[in-house]
């Protein structure tokens, strides 16, 4: 019991810290997540369906899932959306994400709606699409044609929704409501820190390592907000909504190895992380000058490419954390670093699974339709662990070296 007593009280602030933060992540799920969650009776989501893949050639592939692929600009998918009499009720809707395409839906071969005619060429990212349904439209079929703009499925296609019209805005959210609310508030705080940081970067000791953890708590929140579909929730503009992943994800490259530099004592791992980190950077900054200017730069050249990039330069991260030299390590050192293990593991499946998912389908094993619906994103931990951990470094008076 002494030995408990002892422990307890040389690590008291770090588990003090730990029990606070788990306790609000907590409190904000019970409220967000359950109590003020989306009520399940306000949308149905449309598992039954039928997919066509018209082909340039005349072929043609029919899933019976979301779970469909495609493979060439000149393809043409077909979706048919049945929808049941029982479910008859005025004024609802049928909502889903889909990257850059031209959308149109049909009811009886007639237009209620379409998306993409009018775009430009900054909406590379995933359009918010919301079909109305008329009333006799039950006992029938939506009919939703879609025209890609891109050479592949970027992302696994997640089932619509069909949902009342006043509540359809919130099916981004649907089923992460806690973590919407918690990922706005890092996202938001993470950018003022890491900018008051920028201007502490040369006068304040700590100031660099700040700046790249908060870059890197930002970036990796806006990529998986992004991905997902939360951004729409927070802004109006398509553009901004369509893009931020991409921008979420050339900053998370940079920012990975550039944070991880300060975490390791290895000369040759820290020289590589500081020069590759800095060349990435100066990437971000010239790709988003040239999105911005009339270039007709966009992010999806060369996609799979700098995924790849991601994957490699977060691997190179996690190695650096996995054998960081010979620095020595306070017991909060140790518990934040194992958590940034684990969430750079995460991070890399996230990149891998959208990366495969462009080809998984219902016609594959049910373990890789699982794998392609999972979400790994390391967004879910990485941004409070990161946060502890770097309150931990700072605050390493409150702790005892081990012996």
């Amino acid at each position: 019991m002494s030995y408990i007593s002892m422990s307890f009280r040389k690590h008291q602030a770090f588990i003090l810290l730990v029990a606070a933060l788990t306790t609000g992540l907590f409190l904000l799920y019970f409220i967000f997540g359950v109590i003020g969650r989306v009520p399940t009776s306000s949308y149905r989501e449309l598992t039954d369906m039928v997919i066509e893949v018209q082909h340039k050639d005349g072929t043609r592939d029919i899933y019976a899932s979301h779970l469909f692929s495609y493979s060439s600009e000149d393809d043409v998918i077909t979706m048919h959306f049945p929808l049941d009499k029982s479910w008859k009720s005025e004024n609802s809707s049928i909502n889903f994400l889909f990257y850059n395409s031209i959308i149109k839906a049909y009811y009886n071969d007639k237009l209620l709606i379409s998306y993409g005619e009018d775009i430009d060429r900054n909406m590379v990212g995933k359009l918010k699409v919301t079909i109305p349904v008329p009333t006799k439209a039950y006992g029938n079929e939506i009919v939703v044609v879609i025209d890609p703009h891109t050479g592949i499925l970027e992302d696994t296609f997640r089932a619509p929704y069909l949902m009342a019209f006043g509540t359809e805005q919130f099916f981004p959210i649907i089923g992460q409501e806690a973590f919407y609310t918690v990922f706005s508030v890092i996202l938001i705080f993470s950018f003022l820190v890491m900018i008051v940081f920028a201007f502490l970067y040369r006068t304040v000791h700590f100031a660099k390592e700040g700046t790249w953890l908060m870059a890197l708590i930002f970036s990796i929140t806006l990529w998986y907000m992004g991905n997902s579909g939360m951004v729409y929730m927070l802004t109006s503009s398509e553009n901004i909504s369509a893009v931020a992943e991409y921008i979420g994800m050339y900053l998370l490259f940079s920012s990975a190895p550039l944070y991880s530099s300060f975490e390791t004592e290895r000369p040759l791992v820290k020289k590589y992380l500081k020069v590759s980190g800095s060349i990435l950077f100066v990437v971000f900054w010239v790709c988003l000058v040239l999105y911005i200017l009339p270039s007709g730069f966009n992010y999806v050249w060369h996609l799979r490419f700098m995924q790849a990039l991601q994957i490699v330069m977060v691997f190179s991260a996690l190695l650096s954390l996995l054998f960081p030299g010979k620095k020595r390590k306070t017991a909060a050192d140790q518990v934040m670093g194992s958590g940034l293990i684990g969430v750079a593991l995460f991070g890399i499946l996230e990149q891998i699974r959208i990366i495969v998912a462009a080809q998984i389908t219902e016609n594959w094993p049910p373990l890789l339709q699982w794998f392609a619906k999972a979400h790994f994103n390391c967004a879910h931990s990485h941004p409070c662990l990161n946060l502890v951990h770097f309150l931990c470094n700072q605050g390493k008076g409150y702790f005892t070296e081990e012996s």
